[in-house]
Formats: structure tokens, sequence, C-alpha cells
């Protein structure tokens, strides 16, 4: 079967970066026929191991092949990252091509373009290491130690595989977490050059009805995701509970599935609303249209822009039109003293004059050019705690 995938791959590379239903399906397909090999016999399991587990991760690290297909890639792989035994992992794993793959998805993850790509990567990379030979090789993956240390802090546990592109699973919160908080340093330390924008949100509605956001009491936030890769939007919601755990749904806006959107301010927040050109089903709810509120100070519609261009815009607002200057980094810290970068660019311009007017926040400590510097910051409107102890470092 290798010169089947290796003429598969060729196919999905050189049809481009654009999403095609049908080389999708092919992909599904071909995955799955792998994965009755893999789990016929321990002949077939070997085969599996040995001729394709590197080469399903060369699909994820080749940024020519479409990121449907390069999610479904890492999502088998992860399948049988999980059912290895202890005497494979000893074999496959510390074999040179998967040595040279850990690396490459360690480079991945930074341009990856899509966040539940990166969080699949990312758990591939868990699954592949033990957490002492992580620490040892972190820093040969990524380039900055706060980033480094990030991932150490990512906690070995039974990691949910995601099976399905409309993920539903049993959250496994410290994963999640640990992995939210990588990711959000990641994506927020390339700034301008990021592939993938995360925001804070209030509120989100399917129509008139809103929905549940996760909650977690290590993180004060319920993210959103605009993924310039895959173009698209994505967050999770919570679709049902059990006794034990509740049940995270995750929701994806892709740029085909939009009619058209706006960016306005209404009840001193600011509103994104995505109209759908399908019926959407989320939990019991139906709709056609998302609406999802964010602080005030939010840059939403520059960033919005580039995931669903701007000939989708209904009616731009104004306000949101302004260019930024200077390109500058927010060290921003959490609830549990987590630091979260965002690029000035995600931050609008105030609209409300009357924020100087505000206390100032405590002085904190920020690095600039390798030298220590005490910085005073204001904190914008009451209610969103999350930027009261913001930090700034400007690039010049």
């Amino acid at each position: 079967m290798v010169p089947w995938f290796e003429k598969a791959k060729k196919i999905w590379a050189d049809s481009g970066r654009g999403k095609n239903d049908t080389l999708t399906n092919f992909a599904e397909d071909f995955y799955d026929a792998l994965m009755v090999v893999f789990n016929k016999n321990r002949e077939g399991r070997c085969q599996v191991l040995d001729l394709f587990l590197h080469r399903m991760g060369s699909v994820v690290t080749d940024d020519r092949v479409n990121v449907y297909i390069q999610e479904e890639a890492i999502r088998k792989m992860n399948t049988v990252l999980n059912q290895m035994s202890r005497d494979d992992r000893k074999r496959v794993l510390l074999s040179s091509e998967m040595q040279l793959l850990m690396s490459d998805f360690g480079k991945r993850i930074l341009d990856a373009g899509d966040y539940n790509l990166q969080v699949a990567i990312t758990e591939s990379l868990c699954r592949m290491t033990s957490e002492t030979r992580r620490r040892e090789l972190a820093s040969d993956w990524f380039p900055l130690e706060f980033v480094v240390d990030a991932f150490k802090r990512i906690k070995d546990s039974e990691f949910e595989t995601r099976n399905k592109r409309i993920d539903k699973r049993i959250k496994d919160s410290e994963f999640e977490t640990d992995c939210r908080r990588f990711l959000n340093q990641v994506n927020g330390m390339l700034g301008e050059k990021t592939s993938v924008s995360t925001f804070p949100c209030l509120e989100v509605f399917l129509d008139n009805c809103e929905l549940q956001m996760p909650s977690d009491d290590k993180l004060e936030d319920s993210w959103i995701d605009f993924n310039v890769g895959s173009q698209s939007i994505s967050f999770y919601v919570i679709t049902e509970e059990d006794e034990n755990e509740p049940m995270w749904e995750t929701i994806c806006l892709p740029e085909e599935d939009v009619e058209s959107y706006t960016v306005e301010v209404k009840n001193e927040k600011k509103l994104l609303a995505v109209d759908m050109n399908i019926q959407i089903r989320i939990g019991n709810s139906e709709g056609n249209q998302i609406q999802i509120y964010f602080d005030l100070t939010l840059d939403i519609f520059n960033i919005v822009k580039k995931v669903y261009r701007s000939t989708k815009c209904k009616k731009p607002s104004v306000r949101d039109r302004i260019s930024e200057v200077k390109t500058a980094v927010h060290v921003i810290f959490d609830g549990s003293s987590s630091q979260v970068l965002v690029a000035e660019s995600q931050l609008s311009s105030p609209i409300n004059k009357e924020a100087g007017s505000e206390k100032k926040s405590p002085r904190k400590t920020a690095w600039k050019d390798n030298e220590l510097e005490q910085v005073t910051v204001h904190p914008p409107k009451a209610g969103f705690a999350y930027f009261v102890n913001s930090l700034f470092l400007h690039t010049h």
C-alpha cells in the first residue's frame, strides 16, 4: 500500500490548500482502510507502524495539503499512537524518522492555521514522548523559552482521541486547559504573522438561543478561535451533561458555509453576527445566525476580514477600520498567572474616550529588549477583568 499512499499524498498536495469534499472523503476512506489493516492482526499492526505512521505525519507537515485532510491524518495517527504497546513504542518512536517528525511537528504548530489542528499536533507530541523526554526535547522544538516552559507544563493524562470532524467528547480538563494556555502563547507570540487568533468572548447565541460555553476554574474566559489557514471560526459549547462531566462539542463555521457577516457595537459590546447559508444544529437548537459578543476594546473586524474576506461583510463598522501603525505584543496574565500573548493588532483603538478616567492598575514588570521595565497600564471598561493585568511589550 505504500505506493498507493505516495500517489494519494501527491494528489492531495497537487490539489492545493482549498477545501475539496471529494478529496477529503477520499482521505477519510484511505485512513479507514489503514485502520482496518492496523486492527486485523499483529502483522498488520506492525506494517502500519513501520511503514505508514511517519508517512501519516508527513501529510500533516506538508503545508500544500488542505487542513481538513491534515486533520483526518492526525486524528488517525493519534488513534494509532493511543493503541501502541510499550514494546512498539520503544521500537518505532525512537527511530530517526519519528524523531525528525517530532521536530517537524514542533515547527508545524507555529503555522498550522487552525486551532484544532494545533491541538491534535500537540496531542501527538505528548503521545509520542514521556513527560521526562518532552522536557528534554522541547527546547529543540520551540524557539522561545517561555513557550518551551508552557509546553513543559502540559500534564500527562489519558487523552480522548478525536475521531470526528464535529468533535463530541468528554473534556479532558487538564490537557485542554494546559494546551489552551500553551497555544495562546504560541499564537500570540507570532503577532501579525499568526495564522490563528484567539479572543475571549462574553456570550454566544444561535439565533435567539444562548449557547452554554464551557467553564474552567483555571481559565477565566471562553475562547473563540479565528483560523486563517482553514478560513473558519471555531469554538466549544456544552450540548449535554451527565453525572460526571459536561459533553463538549466543537462548533466550526467554515467560510464556504457563511453567507455574510457584520461587526457592530451593541449594548456597549462588540457583536459579530455570522449569517450561514445552511441551517445549523447545536444541541437541541437550530438556526442560521451565530451571534458572538466581545469586549468593546477588541479588534474583531480586522481579524474576521482575514478569515471570511471583506466581500462577505454586509455592513462594516467605520470605527473598526482603523489600521495599526505599530506592532505590539500584549503579555496578559489569566487568573492563575499564566501568560497569554495577544498582538496589539487584535486590540482596536478605544471607542469610549472616557476610559482614561478609570483607576490605574498596579504596576507590573515586563521584559523589553532583554531588560526589565516597569509599565503602568490602564484597564478597559469594568467587567472585563481579563485585561486588568495587561502588560505591553512594544517592538519596533
